[in-house]
């Protein structure tokens, strides 16, 4: 079951022209971009006080949905709101499967939605000219460094069971001459392929 589809009918009339290609991914999931959309504006779910859909930076999520769907990355969730897991706890989860996060625009004043990728333009270099002080610094050597990831999902193509698919990076492993495992969870994943990709992404970071 999907739930994120941009029901609100507030929400839904402002963006409804953008989302048309960009609101499925894959085989019956939801783009994960509008599903924090959805948190942040919708009535139907009962979890917060939304904010107003103008008061979003929709360009910002038209990208990054364009983005995400190009990448892949859906998911099939329920939201439900409970003490234990808010509206914060939702977009976080979102954000850390997209690899992005949201920001306001300093100069529009509305909410904004990042991606981070490795092909990013540099937007900013620390160096001797405008670092004044470096108190400490520290660097992950290799024989500490991640080299399996395993992360969970619930197959949807085999009855909904629980599968794990696991990435390693050989040369990670011949350089420390041991697995150092980690398994990673993420929101309505319920693909092999999406799962892999997610694992793969993992190594990559939790290993340099």
């Amino acid at each position: 079951p999907i739930v994120g589809s941009l029901q609100d009918a507030g929400t839904k009339a402002a963006v409804s022209a953008l989302v048309d290609n960009t609101m499925q991914v894959g085989e019956g999931d939801v783009n994960p971009v509008w599903c924090i959309l959805e948190l942040l504006c919708t009535t139907e779910l009962k979890l917060s006080n939304p904010i107003s859909v103008y008061a979003i930076d929709i360009e910002s999520f038209m990208k990054a949905a364009e983005q995400v769907k190009a990448d892949g990355i859906g998911v099939s969730v329920v939201l439900e709101g409970s003490e234990s897991k808010s509206v914060k706890d939702y977009v976080d989860d979102f954000c850390l499967l997209i690899n992005g996060g949201l920001y306001k625009d300093t100069r529009t004043g509305r909410l904004a939605i990042k991606l981070i990728r490795e092909d990013d333009a540099v937007e900013a270099t620390y160096d001797s000219d405008n670092i004044l002080e470096l108190t400490s610094f520290s660097r992950i050597v290799t024989n500490d460094a991640v080299n399996e990831v395993t992360v969970p999902f619930v197959d949807k193509n085999n009855l909904f069971t629980e599968r794990l698919a696991t990435i390693q990076s050989p040369a990670l492993i011949r350089s420390s001459g041991s697995v150092n495992a980690l398994r990673k969870e993420f929101i309505g994943v319920g693909s092999s392929s999406v799962a892999s990709m997610l694992a793969s992404r993992t190594v990559i970071v939790t290993g340099k």
